[in-house]
Protein backbone atom coordinates (compact mmCIF):
# COMPACT_ATOMS: atom_id res chain seq x y z
CA UNK A 1 0.00 0.00 0.00
CA UNK A 2 1.21 3.63 -0.52
CA UNK A 3 1.50 6.36 2.08
CA UNK A 4 -1.83 7.41 2.10
CA UNK A 5 -3.06 3.76 2.97
CA UNK A 6 -4.28 3.46 -0.47
CA UNK A 7 -3.76 0.21 -2.40
CA UNK A 8 -2.20 0.42 -5.63
CA UNK A 9 -3.46 -1.21 -8.60
CA UNK A 10 -1.35 -3.22 -10.42
CA UNK A 11 -0.15 -2.10 -13.85
CA UNK A 12 -2.31 1.32 -13.70
CA UNK A 13 -0.24 4.25 -13.92
CA UNK A 14 -0.40 7.98 -14.99
CA UNK A 15 0.63 9.46 -17.86
CA UNK A 16 3.84 10.93 -15.79
CA UNK A 17 4.30 7.14 -15.17
CA UNK A 18 3.45 7.41 -11.20
CA UNK A 19 1.18 4.54 -9.44
CA UNK A 20 -2.46 5.38 -9.69
CA UNK A 21 -4.47 5.24 -6.55
CA UNK A 22 -8.46 4.74 -7.00
CA UNK A 23 -10.67 7.18 -5.55
CA UNK A 24 -11.71 5.63 -1.88
CA UNK A 25 -14.71 7.54 0.35
CA UNK A 26 -13.66 8.46 3.65
CA UNK A 27 -15.18 5.44 5.44
CA UNK A 28 -13.42 3.36 3.67
CA UNK A 29 -9.92 5.32 3.84
CA UNK A 30 -10.60 5.15 8.09
CA UNK A 31 -11.12 1.57 7.82
CA UNK A 32 -7.19 1.15 5.72
CA UNK A 33 -6.01 3.91 8.16
CA UNK A 34 -7.25 1.32 11.15
CA UNK A 35 -5.77 -1.33 9.46
CA UNK A 36 -2.57 -0.15 8.89
CA UNK A 37 -2.05 0.80 12.37
CA UNK A 38 -2.71 -2.14 13.99
CA UNK A 39 -0.04 -3.44 11.46
CA UNK A 40 2.64 -0.86 11.65
CA UNK A 41 1.77 -1.17 16.01
CA UNK A 42 2.21 -5.43 15.19
CA UNK A 43 5.07 -4.83 13.22
CA UNK A 44 6.77 -2.50 15.90
CA UNK A 45 6.13 -5.36 18.30
CA UNK A 46 7.48 -8.23 16.50
CA UNK A 47 11.06 -6.07 16.01
CA UNK A 48 11.33 -4.53 19.83
CA UNK A 49 10.68 -8.81 20.44
CA UNK A 50 13.35 -9.33 18.22
CA UNK A 51 15.66 -6.98 19.74
CA UNK A 52 15.01 -8.32 23.18
CA UNK A 53 15.85 -11.95 21.66
CA UNK A 54 19.09 -10.28 20.36
CA UNK A 55 19.84 -8.85 23.65
CA UNK A 56 19.53 -12.59 24.86
CA UNK A 57 21.92 -14.04 22.74
CA UNK A 58 24.20 -11.60 23.42
CA UNK A 59 24.23 -12.14 27.28
CA UNK A 60 24.06 -15.88 26.67
CA UNK A 61 27.46 -17.20 26.41
CA UNK A 62 28.47 -17.07 30.82
CA UNK A 63 25.44 -19.09 30.80
CA UNK A 64 25.65 -21.72 27.93
CA UNK A 65 29.32 -21.93 27.62
CA UNK A 66 31.76 -23.85 30.38
CA UNK A 67 32.95 -20.84 32.61
CA UNK A 68 36.49 -21.77 31.88
CA UNK A 69 36.88 -22.16 28.43
CA UNK A 70 37.97 -24.61 26.32
CA UNK A 71 39.48 -28.07 26.96
CA UNK A 72 42.35 -29.44 24.83
CA UNK A 73 42.71 -32.91 23.37
CA UNK A 74 46.28 -32.88 22.82
CA UNK A 75 46.44 -36.98 22.87
CA UNK A 76 44.26 -40.19 22.62
CA UNK A 77 41.58 -39.75 19.66
CA UNK A 78 41.16 -37.17 16.64
CA UNK A 79 38.12 -36.74 14.66
CA UNK A 80 37.66 -39.44 12.27
CA UNK A 81 39.94 -41.34 13.95
CA UNK A 82 39.33 -45.10 13.93
CA UNK A 83 40.79 -46.56 17.35
CA UNK A 84 41.98 -50.56 16.73
CA UNK A 85 40.11 -52.88 19.37
CA UNK A 86 41.49 -55.35 21.76
CA UNK A 87 40.72 -59.05 21.40
CA UNK A 88 38.09 -58.47 24.08
CA UNK A 89 36.55 -56.69 20.96
CA UNK A 90 36.02 -53.04 22.63
CA UNK A 91 38.95 -50.44 22.51
CA UNK A 92 40.61 -49.01 25.78
CA UNK A 93 41.04 -44.80 24.72
CA UNK A 94 43.61 -43.11 26.91
CA UNK A 95 43.25 -39.30 27.01
CA UNK A 96 44.94 -36.40 27.94
CA UNK A 97 45.49 -32.85 27.11
CA UNK A 98 45.65 -29.33 29.00
CA UNK A 99 42.38 -26.85 30.34
CA UNK A 100 42.20 -23.54 31.73
CA UNK A 101 43.94 -23.21 35.01
CA UNK A 102 40.85 -22.81 36.95
CA UNK A 103 39.59 -25.46 35.71
CA UNK A 104 39.69 -28.64 38.36
CA UNK A 105 37.84 -31.34 38.70
CA UNK A 106 36.57 -34.42 37.45
CA UNK A 107 36.64 -35.43 33.50
CA UNK A 108 33.38 -36.48 32.61
CA UNK A 109 32.43 -38.69 28.97
CA UNK A 110 29.24 -38.58 27.19
CA UNK A 111 29.40 -40.91 24.56
CA UNK A 112 26.50 -40.85 21.18
CA UNK A 113 25.87 -42.77 18.86
CA UNK A 114 23.45 -41.58 16.10
CA UNK A 115 22.53 -38.31 19.02
CA UNK A 116 21.71 -40.87 21.54
CA UNK A 117 24.04 -41.75 24.72
CA UNK A 118 25.95 -45.03 24.28
CA UNK A 119 25.04 -47.75 27.05
CA UNK A 120 27.33 -47.43 30.04
CA UNK A 121 28.58 -43.91 28.66
CA UNK A 122 25.76 -41.71 29.18
CA UNK A 123 27.30 -39.27 31.65
CA UNK A 124 30.86 -41.79 32.80
CA UNK A 125 33.48 -40.04 35.30
CA UNK A 126 36.67 -40.91 33.32
CA UNK A 127 39.82 -39.06 35.15
CA UNK A 128 40.94 -35.30 36.44
CA UNK A 129 41.89 -32.65 35.49
CA UNK A 130 44.32 -30.50 37.86
CA UNK A 131 46.95 -27.37 37.84
CA UNK A 132 46.01 -26.89 33.51
CA UNK A 133 46.58 -30.48 32.60
CA UNK A 134 44.10 -33.45 32.20
CA UNK A 135 44.10 -37.33 32.07
CA UNK A 136 41.80 -39.58 31.60
CA UNK A 137 40.67 -42.97 30.15
CA UNK A 138 37.77 -44.67 28.43
CA UNK A 139 37.30 -48.28 29.13
CA UNK A 140 35.84 -50.95 26.87
CA UNK A 141 34.53 -48.81 24.38
CA UNK A 142 32.66 -51.45 21.94
CA UNK A 143 33.22 -52.08 18.63
CA UNK A 144 30.80 -49.72 16.08
CA UNK A 145 30.25 -45.76 15.50
CA UNK A 146 30.30 -43.26 14.28
CA UNK A 147 31.02 -41.53 18.09
CA UNK A 148 30.68 -38.72 19.61
CA UNK A 149 32.61 -37.99 22.42
CA UNK A 150 31.91 -35.47 24.73
CA UNK A 151 34.52 -34.25 27.34
CA UNK A 152 33.90 -31.90 30.34
CA UNK A 153 35.38 -30.91 33.62
CA UNK A 154 33.45 -30.16 36.23
CA UNK A 155 33.38 -29.11 39.76
CA UNK A 156 32.13 -30.68 42.55
CA UNK A 157 28.58 -29.12 42.46
CA UNK A 158 28.84 -30.30 39.23
CA UNK A 159 28.97 -27.12 37.02
CA UNK A 160 31.15 -27.81 33.79
CA UNK A 161 34.39 -25.97 33.54
CA UNK A 162 35.66 -26.57 30.64
CA UNK A 163 34.31 -28.79 27.54
CA UNK A 164 35.60 -30.44 24.30
CA UNK A 165 34.41 -32.49 21.79
CA UNK A 166 35.52 -35.51 19.20
CA UNK A 167 33.42 -36.02 16.31
CA UNK A 168 32.87 -39.23 14.15
CA UNK A 169 35.12 -41.44 16.09
CA UNK A 170 35.21 -45.59 14.80
CA UNK A 171 36.50 -48.35 17.26
CA UNK A 172 37.27 -51.20 14.79
CA UNK A 173 40.31 -52.58 12.80
CA UNK A 174 43.40 -51.28 11.36
CA UNK A 175 45.05 -52.48 8.55
CA UNK A 176 48.25 -51.48 6.78
CA UNK A 177 48.50 -51.29 2.71
CA UNK A 178 52.23 -51.42 1.51
CA UNK A 179 53.87 -52.92 -1.55
CA UNK A 180 53.98 -50.90 -5.39
CA UNK A 181 51.93 -49.19 -7.71
CA UNK A 182 49.16 -52.12 -7.75
CA UNK A 183 48.46 -51.54 -3.75
CA UNK A 184 49.09 -47.64 -4.81
CA UNK A 185 46.20 -47.83 -6.71
CA UNK A 186 46.33 -46.75 -10.68
CA UNK A 187 42.72 -47.87 -11.66
CA UNK A 188 40.82 -45.40 -13.80
CA UNK A 189 39.05 -43.32 -11.22
CA UNK A 190 35.73 -44.53 -12.75
CA UNK A 191 32.86 -46.83 -11.22
CA UNK A 192 35.06 -46.66 -7.79
CA UNK A 193 34.42 -47.93 -4.74
CA UNK A 194 31.80 -45.18 -3.22
CA UNK A 195 32.69 -43.77 0.59
CA UNK A 196 31.85 -45.69 3.91
CA UNK A 197 30.87 -44.07 6.87
CA UNK A 198 32.41 -46.98 9.00
CA UNK A 199 35.67 -47.05 6.37
CA UNK A 200 38.39 -43.97 7.22
CA UNK A 201 42.14 -43.38 6.33
CA UNK A 202 44.98 -42.30 8.09
CA UNK A 203 46.07 -40.55 5.19
CA UNK A 204 49.52 -39.85 3.61
CA UNK A 205 49.03 -36.43 5.26
CA UNK A 206 49.05 -38.11 8.85
CA UNK A 207 44.91 -36.82 8.95
CA UNK A 208 42.25 -38.95 10.02
CA UNK A 209 39.75 -39.22 6.71
CA UNK A 210 36.49 -41.15 5.64
CA UNK A 211 37.89 -42.77 2.77
CA UNK A 212 37.87 -42.21 -0.68
CA UNK A 213 39.59 -43.17 -3.70
CA UNK A 214 42.80 -42.26 -4.22
CA UNK A 215 43.92 -43.21 -0.98
CA UNK A 216 47.18 -42.30 -2.08
CA UNK A 217 48.31 -39.03 -2.43
CA UNK A 218 52.31 -38.98 -2.65
CA UNK A 219 52.69 -34.81 -2.75
CA UNK A 220 50.51 -34.73 0.53
CA UNK A 221 52.81 -37.01 2.45
CA UNK A 222 54.59 -36.24 5.24
CA UNK A 223 57.32 -38.97 5.31
CA UNK A 224 59.96 -37.26 2.26
CA UNK A 225 60.55 -40.93 0.81
CA UNK A 226 57.05 -40.19 -0.34
CA UNK A 227 58.19 -37.20 -2.85
CA UNK A 228 62.05 -37.43 -2.74
CA UNK A 229 64.04 -34.63 -3.78
CA UNK A 230 62.05 -33.63 -6.59
CA UNK A 231 59.82 -30.63 -4.29
CA UNK A 232 62.15 -29.74 -1.72
CA UNK A 233 59.76 -26.19 -1.15
CA UNK A 234 56.90 -26.86 0.89
CA UNK A 235 54.97 -24.57 -0.87
CA UNK A 236 55.63 -25.76 -4.37
CA UNK A 237 55.05 -29.48 -3.64
CA UNK A 238 51.75 -28.27 -1.85
CA UNK A 239 50.95 -25.80 -5.37
CA UNK A 240 51.94 -29.37 -7.13
CA UNK A 241 49.26 -31.57 -5.03
CA UNK A 242 46.66 -28.92 -5.54
CA UNK A 243 47.33 -29.27 -9.42
CA UNK A 244 46.92 -33.47 -9.11
CA UNK A 245 44.17 -33.17 -7.06
CA UNK A 246 42.38 -30.74 -9.39
CA UNK A 247 43.24 -32.95 -12.65
CA UNK A 248 43.56 -36.73 -11.42
CA UNK A 249 41.82 -39.52 -13.48
CA UNK A 250 44.02 -42.62 -11.97
CA UNK A 251 44.37 -44.15 -8.75
CA UNK A 252 41.70 -46.37 -7.43
CA UNK A 253 43.30 -49.34 -5.38
CA UNK A 254 42.07 -52.20 -3.48
CA UNK A 255 42.13 -51.40 0.13
CA UNK A 256 38.78 -49.41 0.07
CA UNK A 257 36.76 -52.22 -1.78
CA UNK A 258 38.53 -54.43 0.56
CA UNK A 259 37.59 -52.71 3.89
CA UNK A 260 34.16 -52.27 2.70
CA UNK A 261 34.10 -55.61 2.28
CA UNK A 262 35.09 -56.58 5.44
CA UNK A 263 32.61 -54.03 7.01
CA UNK A 264 29.78 -55.63 4.77
CA UNK A 265 30.84 -59.17 6.12
CA UNK A 266 31.72 -58.48 9.77
CA UNK A 267 30.09 -55.21 10.37
CA UNK A 268 33.23 -53.98 12.53
CA UNK A 269 34.63 -50.54 11.14
CA UNK A 270 37.76 -50.76 9.46
CA UNK A 271 40.83 -48.09 9.18
CA UNK A 272 43.18 -47.92 6.35
CA UNK A 273 46.73 -46.89 6.46
CA UNK A 274 48.14 -46.47 3.42
CA UNK A 275 51.95 -46.52 2.85
CA UNK A 276 52.68 -47.85 -0.76
CA UNK A 277 54.59 -46.38 -3.71
CA UNK A 278 54.74 -47.87 -7.37
CA UNK A 279 57.85 -49.06 -8.87
CA UNK A 280 59.36 -50.04 -5.75
CA UNK A 281 61.26 -53.32 -5.22
CA UNK A 282 61.36 -55.23 -1.95
CA UNK A 283 64.74 -53.73 -1.17
CA UNK A 284 63.63 -50.31 -0.85
CA UNK A 285 61.70 -52.10 2.23
CA UNK A 286 64.22 -53.31 3.62
CA UNK A 287 63.85 -53.14 7.53
CA UNK A 288 67.37 -52.66 7.79
CA UNK A 289 67.01 -49.02 6.70
CA UNK A 290 64.17 -48.40 9.61
CA UNK A 291 66.28 -45.98 11.43
CA UNK A 292 66.32 -43.71 8.27
CA UNK A 293 62.51 -43.07 9.46
CA UNK A 294 60.62 -40.93 6.72
CA UNK A 295 63.49 -40.94 4.25
CA UNK A 296 63.31 -45.05 3.45
CA UNK A 297 59.96 -46.92 2.94
CA UNK A 298 60.38 -49.29 6.00
CA UNK A 299 60.97 -46.34 8.44
CA UNK A 300 58.09 -44.46 6.87
CA UNK A 301 55.47 -47.89 7.48
CA UNK A 302 56.89 -48.34 11.32
CA UNK A 303 56.73 -44.51 12.26
CA UNK A 304 53.07 -44.01 10.70
CA UNK A 305 52.05 -47.45 12.30
CA UNK A 306 52.93 -46.14 15.38
CA UNK A 307 51.15 -42.55 14.42
CA UNK A 308 48.07 -44.09 13.86
CA UNK A 309 47.83 -45.69 17.80
CA UNK A 310 50.44 -48.52 17.72
CA UNK A 311 48.49 -51.30 16.90
CA UNK A 312 46.92 -52.90 13.94
CA UNK A 313 45.08 -55.73 12.90
CA UNK A 314 46.88 -57.34 9.70
CA UNK A 315 48.98 -56.18 7.08
CA UNK A 316 47.86 -56.23 2.94
CA UNK A 317 50.93 -56.57 0.66
CA UNK A 318 51.07 -56.26 -3.27
CA UNK A 319 54.05 -56.25 -4.74
CA UNK A 320 56.56 -57.69 -6.73
CA UNK A 321 56.90 -56.42 -10.25
CA UNK A 322 59.82 -54.52 -9.63
CA UNK A 323 62.06 -57.81 -8.76
CA UNK A 324 60.62 -60.04 -11.54
CA UNK A 325 62.75 -58.39 -13.96
CA UNK A 326 66.28 -58.40 -12.43
CA UNK A 327 67.59 -61.88 -12.51
CA UNK A 328 69.32 -61.52 -9.27
CA UNK A 329 66.54 -60.03 -7.08
CA UNK A 330 63.96 -62.56 -8.50
CA UNK A 331 66.48 -65.24 -7.02
CA UNK A 332 65.98 -64.29 -3.69
CA UNK A 333 62.69 -62.37 -3.47
CA UNK A 334 60.99 -65.16 -1.38
CA UNK A 335 64.03 -64.71 1.15
CA UNK A 336 63.45 -61.37 1.46
CA UNK A 337 59.37 -61.66 1.85
CA UNK A 338 59.87 -64.20 4.75
CA UNK A 339 62.44 -61.40 6.02
CA UNK A 340 60.29 -58.54 5.79
CA UNK A 341 57.14 -60.41 7.47
CA UNK A 342 59.21 -61.44 10.58
CA UNK A 343 60.81 -57.37 10.86
CA UNK A 344 57.44 -56.76 10.94
CA UNK A 345 56.01 -59.07 13.60
CA UNK A 346 58.79 -57.93 15.61
CA UNK A 347 58.52 -54.04 15.03
CA UNK A 348 54.85 -54.23 15.86
CA UNK A 349 55.17 -56.27 18.57
CA UNK A 350 52.93 -58.60 17.46
CA UNK A 351 54.07 -61.64 16.67
CA UNK A 352 51.44 -63.19 14.67
CA UNK A 353 50.45 -60.64 12.73
CA UNK A 354 48.35 -61.74 9.46
CA UNK A 355 50.08 -61.00 6.62
CA UNK A 356 47.84 -61.24 3.30
CA UNK A 357 49.05 -60.74 -0.09
CA UNK A 358 48.28 -60.84 -3.66
CA UNK A 359 50.49 -62.84 -6.03
CA UNK A 360 52.17 -61.57 -8.73
CA UNK A 361 49.77 -60.61 -11.85
CA UNK A 362 50.68 -60.04 -14.95
CA UNK A 363 52.23 -57.23 -17.41
CA UNK A 364 53.46 -56.76 -21.30
CA UNK A 365 57.03 -56.74 -21.61
CA UNK A 366 57.25 -53.82 -24.49
CA UNK A 367 56.71 -51.47 -21.70
CA UNK A 368 60.52 -52.53 -20.48
CA UNK A 369 61.96 -53.77 -23.18
CA UNK A 370 60.42 -52.47 -26.91
CA UNK A 371 63.44 -53.84 -27.96
CA UNK A 372 63.04 -57.90 -28.63
CA UNK A 373 66.44 -58.20 -29.32
CA UNK A 374 67.31 -57.03 -25.74
CA UNK A 375 64.59 -59.32 -24.16
CA UNK A 376 66.50 -60.74 -21.28
CA UNK A 377 66.46 -64.56 -21.72
CA UNK A 378 65.33 -65.32 -18.36
CA UNK A 379 62.92 -62.74 -18.14
CA UNK A 380 59.66 -65.45 -18.27
CA UNK A 381 61.66 -67.84 -15.87
CA UNK A 382 62.43 -64.56 -13.59
CA UNK A 383 57.88 -63.78 -12.92
CA UNK A 384 57.39 -67.43 -12.95
CA UNK A 385 59.80 -67.44 -10.17
CA UNK A 386 58.60 -64.86 -7.89
CA UNK A 387 54.81 -66.15 -8.21
CA UNK A 388 56.59 -69.46 -6.63
CA UNK A 389 57.85 -68.25 -3.86
CA UNK A 390 55.38 -66.24 -2.64
CA UNK A 391 53.22 -69.69 -2.90
CA UNK A 392 55.40 -71.09 -0.72
CA UNK A 393 55.79 -67.89 1.79
CA UNK A 394 52.20 -68.75 1.98
CA UNK A 395 52.42 -72.64 2.49
CA UNK A 396 54.89 -72.23 5.01
CA UNK A 397 54.53 -69.02 6.96
CA UNK A 398 51.86 -68.78 9.71
CA UNK A 399 49.38 -66.58 9.61
CA UNK A 400 49.35 -65.53 5.85
CA UNK A 401 47.24 -65.87 2.78
CA UNK A 402 47.71 -65.73 -0.79
CA UNK A 403 45.65 -64.78 -3.60
CA UNK A 404 46.06 -64.69 -7.88
CA UNK A 405 46.12 -62.01 -9.97
CA UNK A 406 47.06 -63.80 -12.76
CA UNK A 407 43.82 -63.97 -14.60
CA UNK A 408 42.70 -60.02 -14.29
CA UNK A 409 42.19 -57.98 -16.74
CA UNK A 410 44.56 -54.60 -16.89
CA UNK A 411 44.20 -50.95 -17.10
CA UNK A 412 46.79 -50.47 -18.46
CA UNK A 413 50.11 -52.30 -19.46
CA UNK A 414 50.92 -53.81 -15.80
CA UNK A 415 48.26 -52.19 -13.87
CA UNK A 416 44.72 -54.04 -13.06
CA UNK A 417 41.79 -52.05 -13.97
CA UNK A 418 39.26 -50.78 -11.50
CA UNK A 419 37.07 -53.14 -11.60
CA UNK A 420 39.16 -55.88 -11.28
CA UNK A 421 41.07 -54.79 -8.60
CA UNK A 422 37.62 -54.91 -6.79
CA UNK A 423 37.56 -58.28 -7.66
CA UNK A 424 41.28 -59.20 -5.94
CA UNK A 425 39.84 -56.88 -3.10
CA UNK A 426 37.20 -59.41 -2.55
CA UNK A 427 39.33 -62.38 -2.70
CA UNK A 428 41.32 -60.89 0.02
CA UNK A 429 38.71 -59.73 2.15
CA UNK A 430 37.00 -63.51 1.32
CA UNK A 431 40.00 -64.98 2.95
CA UNK A 432 40.60 -62.49 5.80
CA UNK A 433 37.11 -63.23 6.72
CA UNK A 434 37.55 -67.19 6.95
CA UNK A 435 41.41 -66.42 8.82
CA UNK A 436 40.99 -63.57 10.88
CA UNK A 437 37.20 -62.65 11.83
CA UNK A 438 36.12 -66.44 11.59
CA UNK A 439 33.14 -66.34 9.51
CA UNK A 440 32.04 -69.88 8.51
CA UNK A 441 31.21 -71.66 6.26
CA UNK A 442 34.50 -70.12 4.39
CA UNK A 443 36.92 -72.72 3.04
CA UNK A 444 40.37 -71.47 3.11
CA UNK A 445 42.37 -70.08 -0.21
CA UNK A 446 42.45 -72.65 -3.16
CA UNK A 447 45.71 -74.21 -2.54
CA UNK A 448 47.82 -76.91 -5.53
CA UNK A 449 47.07 -80.23 -3.25
CA UNK A 450 48.77 -83.03 -5.82
CA UNK A 451 49.92 -83.60 -8.68
CA UNK A 452 49.73 -86.82 -10.06
CA UNK A 453 51.69 -88.04 -13.30
CA UNK A 454 49.97 -91.35 -14.76
CA UNK A 455 52.74 -91.77 -17.95
CA UNK A 456 50.58 -95.60 -19.15
CA UNK A 457 47.45 -93.26 -19.46
CA UNK A 458 49.28 -90.43 -20.54
CA UNK A 459 47.51 -87.69 -17.96
CA UNK A 460 48.47 -85.88 -15.61
CA UNK A 461 46.25 -85.26 -12.22
CA UNK A 462 45.73 -81.54 -11.18
CA UNK A 463 44.26 -81.67 -7.41
CA UNK A 464 43.63 -78.19 -5.55
CA UNK A 465 42.29 -77.95 -1.83
CA UNK A 466 40.07 -75.57 -0.70
CA UNK A 467 38.06 -74.97 -3.85
CA UNK A 468 34.34 -72.96 -3.32
CA UNK A 469 31.77 -75.41 -5.48
CA UNK A 470 33.83 -76.25 -8.50
CA UNK A 471 36.49 -74.91 -10.61
CA UNK A 472 35.33 -73.44 -13.78
CA UNK A 473 36.82 -71.54 -16.65
CA UNK A 474 35.03 -68.94 -19.87
CA UNK A 475 35.92 -71.50 -22.36
CA UNK A 476 38.97 -74.10 -22.88
CA UNK A 477 40.68 -74.15 -19.37
CA UNK A 478 43.87 -72.19 -20.13
CA UNK A 479 47.56 -71.93 -18.36
CA UNK A 480 48.91 -75.25 -17.72
CA UNK A 481 52.12 -75.95 -19.41
CA UNK A 482 55.14 -78.77 -19.51
CA UNK A 483 58.72 -77.46 -19.26
CA UNK A 484 62.20 -77.94 -19.97
CA UNK A 485 64.90 -76.80 -17.25
CA UNK A 486 65.62 -74.41 -19.70
CA UNK A 487 62.01 -73.21 -19.14
CA UNK A 488 61.51 -74.24 -23.35
CA UNK A 489 58.10 -75.66 -23.67
CA UNK A 490 57.13 -78.82 -24.45
CA UNK A 491 53.96 -78.35 -26.46
CA UNK A 492 52.26 -81.71 -25.27
CA UNK A 493 49.29 -81.31 -23.58
CA UNK A 494 46.41 -81.40 -25.89
CA UNK A 495 43.18 -81.17 -23.56
CA UNK A 496 42.24 -79.72 -19.92
CA UNK A 497 39.17 -80.40 -18.34
CA UNK A 498 37.75 -80.22 -14.66
CA UNK A 499 37.48 -84.20 -14.07
CA UNK A 500 33.51 -84.96 -13.76
CA UNK A 501 34.02 -86.72 -10.56
CA UNK A 502 35.70 -84.32 -8.36
CA UNK A 503 35.23 -80.71 -9.03
CA UNK A 504 38.44 -79.88 -7.38
CA UNK A 505 40.97 -81.21 -10.04
CA UNK A 506 42.08 -80.85 -13.58
CA UNK A 507 42.96 -83.38 -15.75
CA UNK A 508 45.41 -82.87 -18.34
CA UNK A 509 46.03 -85.07 -21.29
CA UNK A 510 49.07 -84.94 -23.50
CA UNK A 511 50.08 -87.52 -26.28
CA UNK A 512 53.42 -89.12 -26.77
CA UNK A 513 56.14 -90.22 -24.12
CA UNK A 514 57.47 -86.74 -22.11
CA UNK A 515 61.23 -86.11 -22.07
CA UNK A 516 62.87 -86.52 -18.54
CA UNK A 517 63.00 -83.92 -16.12
CA UNK A 518 60.23 -81.81 -17.25
CA UNK A 519 58.00 -79.61 -14.43
CA UNK A 520 54.59 -78.71 -14.75
CA UNK A 521 53.31 -75.28 -14.38
CA UNK A 522 50.41 -73.04 -14.39
CA UNK A 523 50.79 -69.58 -15.08
CA UNK A 524 54.29 -69.11 -17.21
CA UNK A 525 56.35 -65.98 -17.89
CA UNK A 526 55.36 -62.66 -17.52
CA UNK A 527 52.05 -62.72 -19.59
CA UNK A 528 50.12 -65.90 -18.77
CA UNK A 529 46.61 -67.03 -19.98
CA UNK A 530 45.21 -68.35 -16.61
CA UNK A 531 41.42 -68.73 -16.25
CA UNK A 532 40.11 -71.29 -13.74
CA UNK A 533 37.84 -69.60 -10.99
CA UNK A 534 35.89 -71.19 -8.13
CA UNK A 535 32.26 -70.97 -8.01
CA UNK A 536 33.22 -68.10 -5.47
CA UNK A 537 35.53 -66.24 -8.04
CA UNK A 538 38.52 -67.62 -6.59
CA UNK A 539 41.39 -68.53 -8.35
CA UNK A 540 44.16 -71.35 -8.31
CA UNK A 541 47.62 -70.00 -7.31
CA UNK A 542 50.13 -70.37 -10.18
CA UNK A 543 52.38 -72.87 -9.68
CA UNK A 544 55.82 -74.96 -11.05
CA UNK A 545 57.41 -75.81 -12.28
CA UNK A 546 56.87 -78.62 -9.84
CA UNK A 547 58.79 -82.11 -11.40
CA UNK A 548 57.09 -84.81 -13.04
CA UNK A 549 57.94 -88.37 -11.65
CA UNK A 550 57.55 -91.50 -13.42
CA UNK A 551 58.72 -91.09 -16.95
CA UNK A 552 58.83 -93.65 -19.51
Amino acid sequence: STEAGAPIVPGLRSLSGEPVQPEVNAMERQSLLRRERRGVRKGIGVMLLGLASLHLLWQAPAAAEPAGGALRVSAGIVDHQVVQRGTSGAADIELSGTAPPEASGAVSAIIRHAGKPLRGFEDREIGRSEAGAWSAALQAVPAGGPYRIELSVRDRGGRSLAAATVDDVLVGDLWLLAGQSNMQGAGLLENVEPPSDRVHSFDLADRWVVASEPLHRLLEAVDPVYWGGAYPNREERERAAAAIRAKETKGAGLGLPFATDIVRRTGIPIGLIPCALGGTAIARWDPALRDQGGASLYGALVRRFRAAGGRVTGVLWYQGEADARQPAAAAIYGERLRGLIEALRRDSGQPALPFYFVQLGRMLEWIYFPDPSRRPATLDAQWTAVREAERRVAADVPATGMVPAADLELEDSIHINTGDLKRVARRLARLVARDVYGERPLEAAISLHAIEHDPAAERILVRFAGVHGRLRSAGRITGFSIRREDGSEVPAIFAAQVDPSDPATVVLRYQWPLPARVGLVYGWGINPNCNLVDDADMAPPCFGPVELSGHR
